[in-house]
């Protein structure tokens, strides 16, 4: 069973380690500069929709989960008029 510290620390590790193949294997990989660029434009808008995916259910888990224990967070949208 893998502790919550290993997988975190695995889980750094591993950006970084891709964040070093990103930069040695796409851009300084040479041959076509219009070819590095858009494997470079592509690999960074497919990590920006991954985070942006993530964030947003991670704020939504986070919310559900924090409801769970009777902590009331009003919700940004439209909420019903209370009449006593």
């Amino acid at each position: 069973m893998v502790t919550i510290l290993e997988f975190v620390t695995q889980l750094l590790v591993s950006a970084f380690q891709l964040i070093g193949m990103f930069i040695t294997d796409v851009l300084l990989s040479g041959g076509d500069i219009l070819a590095t660029i858009f494997r470079a434009v592509s690999i960074a808008s497919g990590t920006a929709l991954i985070v942006v995916s993530v964030a947003v259910m991670g704020y939504l888990a986070v919310g559900a989960f924090v409801r769970e224990f009777g902590v009331n967070v009003s919700s940004p949208g439209r909420t019903r008029v209370r009449r006593d």
